[in-house]
């Protein structure tokens, strides 16, 4: 089997976060360390998304559900 990764651009408001559903605790979502950053140099790792199911995208209302990058998606959202 191939392992294919692909890269795209995103637009921040076609992605749902379920920050509950996120493993890192509330207190460690202070991400004003990674707006710095950004302003500065840009995102330099991609979160990681997957594609809603139609109920998922009926129910939140976005295309692409966020797996990884919870953090770097919330400081873009942000910025």
């Amino acid at each position: 089997m191939i392992e294919v990764e692909s890269i795209f651009a995103i637009p921040t408001a076609e992605i749902y976060a379920d920050y509950e559903w996120n493993g890192r605790e509330s207190s460690n979502l202070d991400v004003s360390d990674l707006k710095v950053s950004l302003k500065a140099t840009g995102q330099k790792e991609p979160g990681e998304v997957c594609l809603a199911t139609a109920e998922q995208q009926e129910k939140y209302g976005k295309k692409y559900l966020l797996n990884s990058g919870f953090r770097r998606f919330k400081a873009c959202v942000e910025l």
